[in-house]
């Protein structure tokens, strides 16, 4: 079984792996008939090397942070130029750092603000105003991944937020606080007809909605739909294809059958629903519009065959008592003797 030395050897290890600083100078040797204490005797002899540490800190576990406000002026595709602060917290300190490298996705402490016009955390441009602080968060989107899809993991520590912003591809509004969230994300990918679902659970006070609208994951194809924030549920749900998810939604366990369905109706389920069911109103409403035109021109035409018959039988009619009326002016002449 291990003994101390072996224990503490490991824990030196990583301590300076983790805290890489120079090595503090020697201790000084204890005046004459001075002693030190436990604490004063365990630095002296990490620093002579009488212990297995390679050295002490030469610096604070976390150094005083910085926030720095920027003003944004910027013209963007949609107009400008449009103008605003934002700011983030910045703490340099190694520590952090090699936990970063260790467990990529990990970041923390976070403190950031923006207004009027700024770039939220993804790096959008965005416009609103927000505030939010965290502990630690931790995000991977891709925890587990196949051909079909991937999974993710979201991790966030004691925080609260508050935001009320919008950019190209999510609208949202909300507060919150509390000691952590945990949440899983489960998409598939590489179709036309993507879609994610996000489910998670935050412990404490909160209520949030969001409105999505972007192409989120470049592939041409916005995603539609929302997500929600409320009481201890997080949730949000996104699709290219809002016509699929609609049906497998309320078909449940039956969505196969669905499918099957859907096939002997002459749709190709393996394609985006949407996109059909857009096509055929398309193509019904072309097909309506070339009938009420066809019906149009038979009625335009028909009613100008009317109106040609009636104008040749009026002017028939006309001529006809015109010459009744001159026949008879003259017969009435001949037999006065005009």
């Amino acid at each position: 079984m291990p003994g101390p030395m072996q224990y503490l050897q490991a824990i030196s290890s990583l301590t300076s792996w983790l805290s890489p600083g120079e090595s503090a100078a020697p201790a000084p040797a204890p005046a004459s008939g001075a002693s030190y204490g436990p604490t004063e005797a365990a630095n002296g002899a990490v620093a002579t090397g009488a212990l297995p540490f390679v050295g002490q800190y030469d610096h604070p576990v976390v150094d005083p942070p910085q926030i720095t406000p920027e003003y944004t002026d910027k013209t963007t595709d949609y107009g400008g130029p449009f103008k605003g602060y934002q700011g983030k917290l910045k703490l340099d300190n190694p520590t952090l750092d090699k936990i970063g490298q260790l467990l990529p996705g990990f970041s923390g402490p976070n403190v950031s603000f923006g207004g009027g016009f700024y770039q939220d955390e993804d790096g959008k441009d965005t416009i609103g105003v927000n505030a939010s602080a965290e502990t630690f968060k931790y995000k991977n989107d891709h925890l587990y991944e196949n051909e079909r899809g991937k999974i993710g993991l979201d991790v966030a520590g004691p925080g609260a937020s508050a935001k009320w912003q919008g950019n190209e591809n999510t609208s949202e509004a909300g507060a919150g606080a509390g000691m952590g969230s945990i949440a899983v994300t489960a998409q598939t990918t590489g179709t036309d007809h993507d879609e994610a679902a996000r489910l998670g659970y935050s412990h404490g006070p909160g209520a949030a909605a969001r409105i999505h609208y972007g192409d989120t994951d470049g592939d041409g194809r916005r995603e539609y739909g929302f997500g929600l924030d409320v009481g201890p549920v997080t949730f949000d749900v996104k699709t290219e294809d809002p016509a699929r998810t609609a049906v497998h939604s309320v078909a449940g366990p039956l969505s196969p059958l669905a499918d099957v369905a859907l096939e002997t109706m002459g749709v190709d389920t393996s394609k985006n629903l949407t996109d059909q069911a857009t096509d055929k109103v398309a193509e019904t409403y072309q097909d309506v519009k070339q009938g009420a035109s066809e019906k149009y021109e038979q009625v335009k035409e028909g009613a100008a065959e009317t109106y040609n018959d009636a104008k040749e039988t009026v002017t028939e009619t006309y001529h006809d008592v015109a010459d009744t009326a001159s026949n008879t002016w003259s017969a009435a002449k001949n037999f006065l003797g005009f």
